[in-house]
């Protein structure tokens, strides 16, 4: 397997995933600071131009979450088999999609990234995205009030999709820390071992 990627939160998913699979694979560093993402070979895997990219044995597959989908078919291991198990997995990806990374991301670049390159912050923006991963949080928040996981009681992929995001929103001037149950559960994520491995093999011992 090869998987193009860099140190934002969607390929660092699928990083995390690999590496708590025990799956070898080539890491292709995408610079995206310098543009390098805009090249004709990106272009080629994926019209959008965006990473993560993986190409497994003639299969591309782009979007991160769909990534994780077909890690967790393929090895049969951190990944429901019981449909409505299966189903429950699908939901929490597309919560993650549509309403955390959406919101939190924002956060993160405005906070983190933007004072590094100069960028004016959008106060309107930000303003928005702030009520947004509020809402949010919350609801996930009372979710891990009786769930150790996002399926339960057992660590599955569906897990590695929400780590990186939350793990950088922490980064920003937004209090994570007001959502206890998601503090607690973040303290887990930070003890496995698959977690200081999330960077691509480059970063394994």
């Amino acid at each position: 397997m090869k998987l193009h990627g860099y140190y934002s939160f969607n390929p660092v998913k699928v990083q995390f995933a690999l590496a708590e699979l025990g799956l070898d694979y080539e890491h292709h560093l995408v610079k995206l600071h310098k543009q390098e993402q805009f090249t004709e070979e990106l272009k080629a895997l994926n019209p959008n131009q965006q990473v993560p990219i993986l190409e497994d044995e003639g299969l591309v597959i782009w979007e991160s979450n769909a990534i994780l989908c077909h890690l967790g078919e393929r090895e049969g291991r951190l990944w429901p088999t019981d449909p409505k198990h299966r189903a429950a997995a699908f939901q929490w990806l597309f919560y993650e999609a549509s309403m955390v990374s959406v919101h939190a991301g924002p956060l993160w670049f405005m906070d983190v990234i933007g004072p590094r390159i100069a960028l004016k912050r959008d106060e309107a923006r930000y303003a928005r995205a702030t009520k947004g991963t509020q809402k949010a949080l919350r609801i996930l928040d009372d979710h891990f009030q009786n769930n150790d996981w996002i399926l339960g009681s057992q660590f599955t992929l569906v897990d590695c999709a929400y780590a990186p995001v939350l793990d950088g929103l922490n980064m920003s001037r937004f209090d994570v820390l007001q959502y206890p149950a998601i503090t607690a559960w973040m303290k887990c994520i930070h003890e496995r071992p698959a977690w200081a491995l999330r960077n691509g093999p480059e970063a394994r011992p």
